[in-house]
């Protein structure tokens, strides 16, 4: 059975299809007997936790790796009940939390990164989606990790569809903190 990471965002539009196509293409390329997928969660607005928990396990089970994408953010419905958050808790998925550059960044990572904390849910780590290059300038990248109790693992570029391919987004990835990422015991789960 393979390990898995749920990757959501603090709003609709951060990046995480971007995130998890750039992390699959630097599997690809720089660990290729690796089994690696990707799951999304969805449509909503709520889920079928019984079917949605069978597709995650089949999927898991199949993979040496598999990225979830969230329904949303952490605090989604996913039931009337439950919220994402409670999902990465109950599930036991390390959660990545995918966040766009912008002048309420801060803001809107604190408030994520405590609501998994009151649902004990486990933040793994922070990626960044810098759409625009002076936006860094703006955002106290150094404060995050002292607020969140979470680590900044990178940040991605703008990327316009037309570099999307293999190569490009895996150098992309080379500049995130990756193995911590995924985590990875290739000992254990590579083959070949």
């Amino acid at each position: 059975m393979g390990k898995s990471l749920l990757v959501t965002a603090t709003s609709s539009g951060a990046g995480k299809t971007l995130l998890i196509k750039t992390l699959l293409a630097y599997c690809q390329c720089h660990h290729p007997n690796l089994r690696v997928d990707t799951l999304q969660l969805g449509p909503g607005p709520f889920l079928d936790l019984a079917q949605t928990w069978q597709d995650y396990s089949r999927a898991v089970k199949s993979t040496d790796l598999l990225f979830v994408e969230g329904l949303g953010g952490l605090g989604t419905p996913v039931t009337p009940e439950l919220i994402m958050a409670d999902l990465a808790r109950d599930w036991s998925l390390p959660i990545i939390l995918m966040a766009t550059v912008n002048f309420d960044t801060v803001c809107q990572l604190v408030a994520h990164a405590r609501l998994a904390q009151s649902c004990q849910a486990k933040l793994h780590g922070i990626v960044l989606n810098c759409p625009q290059a002076y936006a860094l300038d703006n955002c106290p990248i150094d404060l995050i990790p002292g607020l969140t109790y979470a680590p900044v693992l990178g940040v991605l570029p703008y990327v316009s569809s037309l570099f999307r391919d293999v190569s490009y987004l895996a150098n992309l990835a080379a500049n995130l903190t990756i193995e911590p990422i995924l985590n990875l015991q290739l000992t254990n789960t590579s083959r070949g």
